[in-house]
């Protein structure tokens, strides 16, 4: 991950989101 562009950024904090989402419920 040399360069990180703004949809990796932008995809990275979907996945984050979906991983808090299931560990909530």
């Amino acid at each position: 991950m040399k360069s990180c562009t703004p949809h990796q950024v932008m995809w990275g904090s979907i996945m984050t989101t979906m991983v808090v989402s299931l560990s909530v419920f």
